[in-house]
């Protein structure tokens, strides 16, 4: 509809689900067009040592020190330079000895302490946190991230649902109304393309348009 409004033509959009699994492997598939190994199985484990799950004196952390100048950081903060790596095919082949020093490292102090540090010197990091302390994070309610439904007639009004993961600074995002079955706005979409009653009702009739009669029944139904 962009490309209409601004060239008066339309295009077609050509999906396909390889392509989308293939983008989804985005990360594996360079490394194997990089270095021609085949990926395995790491479970929390990745490429490079200092990115990854950690266990801590409590609990577990995520460190992000994924470049160069992170990886750096990370191991001056450390007092270990001398695992400082020159570029990622040093990395990759010094993997078991980093993780080694760096898993012994963590494992000596809380993860509290180490998100502190680390974040302090600017190395990403962040401990495994719990479902109901990620939820109620107080950068959460900053952002808005959750909404109640307003559904006052249905079986979900009040509950809590995320809304968009993005803002626009001149549209506002979000859920606008609660969840919807399937075909519900198939009627009034229809009218809007300029479709009279009748016409409509010989779609339902052909089973084209089935979905909006049982729609306008529901919604009825919900009215009454």
């Amino acid at each position: 509809m962009f490309q209409r409004t601004s060239t008066g033509r339309g295009q077609f959009i050509d999906v396909s689900m390889l392509d989308v699994a293939l983008t989804l492997l985005t990360s594996h598939a360079t490394d194997f067009l990089w270095s021609h190994k085949h990926p395995t199985a790491k479970g929390n484990k990745f490429s490079f040592a200092t990115l990854g799950m950690y266990h801590t004196s409590d609990t577990e952390i995520m460190i992000a020190a994924s470049n160069l100048t992170q990886q750096r950081r990370l191991w001056i903060a450390l007092g270990r330079e001398d695992l400082v790596k020159k570029n990622n095919i040093e990395r990759l082949e010094d993997f078991e000895r980093e993780y080694d020093a760096l898993s012994t490292i963590i494992k000596s102090m809380p993860a509290a302490y180490w998100e502190t540090f680390l974040n302090e010197r600017r190395i990403p990091a962040a401990r495994i946190r719990r479902m109901e302390e990620a939820l109620c994070d107080p950068q959460v309610a900053a952002r808005g991230q959750f909404q109640r439904l307003a559904d006052p007639q249905g079986p979900v009004d009040g509950l809590r649902v995320t809304t968009s993961a993005f803002r626009m600074s001149d549209s506002p995002s979000g859920v606008t109304q609660p969840p919807q079955p399937v075909g519900a706005q198939t009627t009034a979409i229809l009218r809007e393309l300029g479709l009279k009653e009748a016409e409509i009702e010989a779609l339902c009739a052909a089973g084209i348009a089935s979905q909006a009669a049982v729609a306008e029944r529901h919604m009825k139904e919900h009215e009454q």
